[in-house]
This record gives C-alpha cells, sequence and structure tokens, in this order.
C-alpha cells in the first residue's frame, strides 16, 4: 500500500488508509494532468477562417495550476478513536503552511491545500478527500533541455522505439557520450543545428504527432471526436443600416478535435516518464502536426490534457484526453 505524505508527515499517523479516486483503483487523481494555457492562447477574426494561434514562446507561453485530489479513509477501533484522528487530523491540515510537499511512491508535488476538506465519520471509518492546487506545476523545459535527461531526444532518434519499448542496445549507442551521440544519429544537422529529415530511412517513417508515433508514448486511439466535422460559419456585424433577418456570413469558426486514447506503461515510474515527455510534445511552442487517416492537421492544445481512470494491475492503465484546435497561420 503506498504510503502519502505532507510536509514530510505521514497521513497513516492519523489513520488515514487510501481510497480510490473516481474511476481509477488508485487514491491520487490530477497529478498527471497537463495544465491549461493562462492568457489568450489564440484570436478569432470574424472574416477569416479559423484561428490564429498565439503559440510562439513569446506569447506569454505559461501554464495555469493544476488541482490533484486524494481520496482515502481515516480508520480506526472504534468510534472514539476516530473522532480523536479526526480532530488530530483537523488540526495537522489547518496549521499547514500556503505551500506543502505532497510525496508519494510515484513522485512529490508542490501542494496548497485551499479548499474544503470534507469528512463523513460512519461509525469508525470516516471518508475524506483533500483536494489541493499546485500553483505554477513544474513543467519540462522547452529550450531543447528538459528537466530530465533528455525524453523527447530519445523519442526522436529512436532510442525509445515505435513500440514504446526502450531500446539501450542500440548500434550506435554505446558511442557517443550522452548528449554528443545526439548530433551523431544522423537527425541532428551538426553545420546548421536543424533537424535533418532527408536521411534515407527517416523519409520512408509514416508518423501520427509531429516526429512521433503514438505507440512511442504508450498511447491508443480509441476516438478522434470532430475529426471530419465542417464548423460554422461566423457572422460578421454590421453597425451602419442594418438589415431584419439578414446575415453577412464571415469564416469559420473554430475547428475543435478532441482525442481520445489509453495510455498503457509497465508500471508508474515508466508512466510518470510517458506523461512527462506528452507534456513536453504538447506543451512546447508552436504547433503540433497531427496525421490521422490520411489527413494532417495543424493544431496547438490550450486547456492541456487529462489522465484519468488510472488502474494499476500488472501494468498501467489510464484514459488520455486532450481537446485540440486547429489553426490557420
Amino acid at each position: 500500500m503506498n504510503t502519502y505524505y505532507l510536509n514530510d508527515t505521514p497521513l497513516a499517523a492519523f489513520g488515514f488508509v487510501p481510497g480510490h479516486a473516481s474511476g481509477s483503483n488508485i487514491a491520487l487523481s490530477g497529478a498527471w494532468d497537463m495544465p491549461a494555457r493562462t492568457g489568450d492562447s489564440y484570436r478569432q477574426w470574424d472574416g477569416e477562417d479559423g484561428v490564429e494561434p498565439y503559440v510562439s514562446a513569446d506569447d506569454g507561453f505559461a501554464f495555469g495550476s493544476r488541482e490533484i485530489e486524494l481520496a482515502g479513509h481515516l480508520v480506526a477501533d472504534d468510534e472514539a478513536s476516530l473522532r480523536e484522528n479526526i480532530e488530530r487530523f483537523r488540526r495537522f491540515l489547518a496549521a499547514l503552511p500556503a505551500t506543502s510537499q505532497l510525496r508519494c511512491d510515484w513522485g512529490q508535488w508542490s501542494v496548497g491545500l485551499r479548499k474544503e476538506v470534507k469528512i463523513t465519520p460512519r461509525r469508525n471509518i470516516a471518508s475524506v478527500t483533500l483536494a489541493f492546487t499546485e500553483p505554477a506545476p513544474a513543467m519540462p523545459g522547452y529550450d531543447g533541455q528538459p528537466a530530465e535527461w533528455p525524453e523527447q531526444w530519445l523519442l526522436a532518434t529512436r532510442c525509445w522505439n515505435e513500440t514504446g519499448v526502450w531500446t539501450d542496445r542500440g548500434l550506435w549507442y554505446d558511442m557517443f557520450e550522452p548528449g554528443a551521440w545526439i548530433l551523431d544519429t544522423g537527425l541532428w544537422n551538426r553545420e546548421s543545428g536543424v533537424w535533418d529529415r532527408s536521411g534515407s530511412w527517416f523519409g520512408n517513417k509514416k508518423y501520427d504527432l509531429d516526429d512521433w508515433r503514438w505507440e512511442s508514448f504508450g498511447l491508443v486511439i480509441a476516438s478522434t471526436e470532430g475529426a471530419w466535422d465542417l464548423p460554422a460559419r461566423r457572422e460578421i456585424k454590421a453597425n451602419q443600416f442594418p438589415v431584419p433577418d439578414r446575415w453577412a456570413p464571415g469564416g469559420l469558426d473554430k475547428h475543435t478535435l478532441s482525442l481520445t486514447a489509453t495510455l498503457r506503461a509497465p508500471d508508474m515510474e515508466n508512466f510518470g516518464r510517458r506523461v512527462r515527455a506528452l507534456c513536453w510534445v504538447f506543451g512546447q511552442p508552436g504547433l503540433r502536426s497531427l496525421s490521422y487517416k490520411g489527413r494532417q492537421w495543424s493544431l496547438f492544445a490550450p486547456e492541456g490534457f487529462q489522465v484519468t481512470d488510472i488502474q494499476k494491475r500488472s501494468q498501467v492503465y489510464a484514459k488520455f484526453t486532450v481537446k485540440l484546435i486547429e489553426a490557420h497561420e
């Protein structure tokens, strides 16, 4: 059983037993979501199709807070002992500073307990849900040097292969020091400092998202809602001599594509790595190139993504959802 800590105090000291978050068989939820962008991330012009994206690094590329919940129970031998546990637990929570460290076997998060804590006793057991806010969670770097060495390059160079399997015994893997061999894979041009996609085998590959396959992240696509929709036209509003029951059609409204997939990983550590890789891909500046059944879109994800319904069994399974907006630059 996983043990949860707040500022190095084990919650088990108050009789806390982890429960199940909604749709999951673990107690933690929201901890692996990618938060939404802050501020304006696009602009719609009435007379033009789609949206103008704000996706350059200079467009206030910052992310908001993340909501994390921990579900469980306070357990005691009898009702009197339970009331004592509840009172000690309430005093402990009330004394927490504005920012605390939530920690378990699967990671740590800097959080604040801003919302009401619901404690519902029934005999010698009380259900409890702690709803935390993680202000400006630590995101991977977007300058080619992410927080963890270097997940996106691993995906790009096929050390992390297309089926999501780590292949550390590649023919050239041991030939270079980490960082240097990245430049010698034939994908990175030393002289120009840009990706060289003209390699004989590179151009023969088929990719789903930018230069990656869904399998690289452990994703199995379940649905792509809105992929074939035709958006409505926007109305151009005139303030001179309006004509009753008439409207002036403008450009097409924004096109939204909702992607749903199953995220699979062999264990929780690997699960966290794959989520961080997805954060880097969907959260970096610029537009994502998505290919699906012969069509290709240029998209961005201003609302982040959600990882829900986590099931930790012999492997880890979760539901991955992301809402993407098509851009016309």
